[in-house]
């Protein structure tokens, strides 16, 4: 009971409304009430989680993206988001990429913008993410290409699809707050010693 307690109040109310909508159960079984911030579940509700030995978490948001309209490296961006936020911007889902281009679409951005997505060997992303939905990819069509051998980071088009680039190429960037319990330690990629000189 107190853990359910405690992960709903790290929910917002709002997110809470839209799962309610969401749920499979009827809202007459489960009345999910927001009030001052508190959540307040009924009795009903509560009996049914006990006697069913359900315990059914919403799946809030633990990301806040925001838009940093400042043209910068992907080396810059990753620094910057870690000195101002918590890292660039990880999705592991549909739903996180969507909140991610309304985030940059309500700016009034149009163009394409950094993510915390690169490549040494295989794809990673720079928070070091590595749970449940870190294989999620909208590539565009033929992308990753890795054109001369040297497109080693990734940004969002405004039509949200994916592509691989030129790390040092400037562009504006998606940050994110909020904690990833997978998080266990920053690793500082360099892409500069991952370019292949083409003459």
């Amino acid at each position: 009971l107190s853990i359910l307690y405690i992960f709903c109040l790290l929910c917002t109310s709002s997110c809470l409304a839209s799962k309610q909508q969401q749920t499979k159960f009827p809202i007459r079984t489960a009345e999910l009430l927001s009030c001052s911030g508190h959540l307040v579940f009924s009795e009903i509700w509560m009996t049914y989680v006990f006697l069913t030995g359900w315990l059914i978490l919403p799946s809030c948001p633990l990301r806040q993206y925001h838009f940093v309209n400042e043209p910068l490296t992907w080396n810059e961006a990753q620094s910057y988001c870690r000195e101002t936020y918590t890292d660039l911007a990880t999705t592991e889902s549909m739903t996180e990429l969507n909140q991610l281009i309304d985030t940059v679409s309500s700016s009034g951005h149009k163009s394409e913008v950094w993510i915390g997505l690169y490549t040494e060997i295989d794809w990673r992303w720079s928070d070091g993410f590595t749970g449940s939905g870190a294989e999620y990819r909208k590539w565009g069509y033929g992308e990753p290409d890795s054109l001369f051998a040297r497109e080693f980071c990734v940004f969002i088009s405004s039509t949200a699809q994916w592509y691989d680039a030129y790390c040092p190429s400037d562009r504006s960037v998606v940050c994110y707050k909020g904690k990833d319990i997978t998080h266990i330690q920053y690793k500082k990629y360099n892409p500069v010693q991952h370019q292949v000189n083409i003459k």
